[in-house]
């Protein structure tokens, strides 16, 4: 299968919204928040760094996505169903 390529803009071609439910331990949320600070941080020196307009939109596309994840890890509520 395919994955969906970004189109210029930055934007992904199919936006339909998918509900996701992840239970993760707090050491677990913590380390993905750790992961994907990490990711948004090499995306930013490789878009500092690509030449090509089309892949630096695209880089920028998946930033932007990243960062709406890293957002709702970080805001996410810890003391809910903590056993």
């Amino acid at each position: 299968m395919e994955r969906p390529r970004s189109e210029p803009g930055g934007e992904f071609p199919e936006r339909k919204m998918v509900k996701l439910q992840l239970d993760l331990r707090e050491e677990e949320r913590r380390i993905l928040q750790e992961v994907l600070d990490a990711a948004v941080s090499d995306l930013r020196m490789e878009i500092a760094d690509t030449d090509s307009y089309d892949f630096r939109q695209l880089l920028k596309g998946r930033k932007l996505a990243l960062m709406k994840v890293l957002a709702a890890v970080s805001d996410a509520d810890t003391t809910a169903n903590t056993p």
